[in-house]
């Protein structure tokens, strides 16, 4: 059902962001109140879609290469060599301030974030080197770079240069109102360009795109990944298939920021390992359920815990 593979590599294309989530009483309520002080807990670390994609995939022991920006900032070059140092090769342009995220935790409730997009805001067509396509397994692309009109050319030129050199895209859908804002249709044509072997989405997204009901052109197949619901499989050929996630009680949630993004990098992981779609979708499940029991996405695996996700023989099905 996967294409062939041409290299060991999984790359993503993305943006190193500077995610600082603000917890404590209900941080907006009290600003409304006219508080001038209120007690909480900060954190600081790196962030950004490709950037989780990939650390997840480098902890899990396959080779991962970030291809994007990062800030020249002190701060978000410190993010860069903690990627580094985790496993994940960090190529791109680093320049101007990094891009960074802001959320308010609040209780009962969804994250309210605030982002800033810093330095990449641009990264252009000729910042991309076709280099960094050696020894490319799969190209990892985020929606978020054809919304944003300053990565698109970047992002075409990327998937230009994926196509001549055979290597499969997967592309993940994300952010439902800036898709009802950038129009379904366009997207649709998008995906035709594109030619994904595996779209990603969420359920959010899967119903503004109705991909079930009118299955995108020249996508090789759908993944539908939904937190705690069952994830779904679909392919052009009508054929179906679901599996349940591993339960996780609801109190032993930390932190689900960047589970989607857990999900995709094991998945990716486990092809290039080369377990079957069946068994990667088993892999993404596992290794999400276990990301969200933890703060931030710290997916650290060690050998007492590697045969827990199936780490061990990588080619086992």
């Amino acid at each position: 059902m996967f294409p062939t593979l041409r290299g060991d590599v999984i790359c993503a294309f993305g943006q190193l962001v500077q995610d600082v989530l603000v917890e404590g009483p209900d941080a907006l309520t009290a600003l409304a109140d006219d508080s001038d002080f209120e007690v909480a807990r900060v954190d600081e670390r790196f962030g950004g879609t490709a950037p989780f994609v990939l650390y997840t995939v480098a902890s899990l022991g396959s080779r991962a290469r970030f291809i994007g920006h990062s800030g020249a900032d002190v701060v978000a070059q410190s993010f860069v060599e903690q990627l580094r140092c985790s496993g994940v090769e960090m190529l791109g342009v680093s320049r101007g301030n990094g891009a960074r995220a802001v959320g308010v935790r609040r209780p009962h409730g969804k994250n309210i974030w605030f982002y800033d997009r810093g330095g990449a805001e641009v990264i252009t067509e000729s910042d991309i080197d076709e280099q960094w396509l050696d020894d490319c397994a799969v190209l990892h692309l985020l929606v978020h770079n054809l919304y944003n009109s300053g990565t698109r050319g970047a992002f075409w030129k990327l998937v230009h240069l994926a196509h001549e050199h055979e290597v499969p895209i997967t592309f993940d859908l994300a952010a439902r109102s800036y898709l009802s804002e950038y129009g379904v249709d366009r997207l649709r044509g998008d995906l035709r360009q594109i030619r994904p072997a595996v779209l990603m989405c969420g359920q959010a997204e899967s119903s503004v795109m109705s991909v079930h009901a009118h299955y995108p052109e020249n996508v090789g197949m759908i993944v539908n990944h939904n937190g705690r619901y069952p994830t779904r499989l679909f392919t052009p050929d009508g054929n179906f298939w679901m599996t349940d996630p591993p339960e996780v009680d609801p109190e032993a949630i930390v932190d689900d920021v960047g589970a989607g993004a857990v999900f995709s990098g094991a998945f990716l992981a486990g092809w290039v390992g080369g377990r079957p779609v069946e068994k990667c979708i088993e892999l993404a499940n596992k290794v999400a359920s276990e990301s969200i029991q933890h703060a931030g996405v710290t997916p650290v695996f060690d050998l007492d815990r590697s045969e827990q996700f199936g780490l061990v023989d990588q080619t086992s099905g």
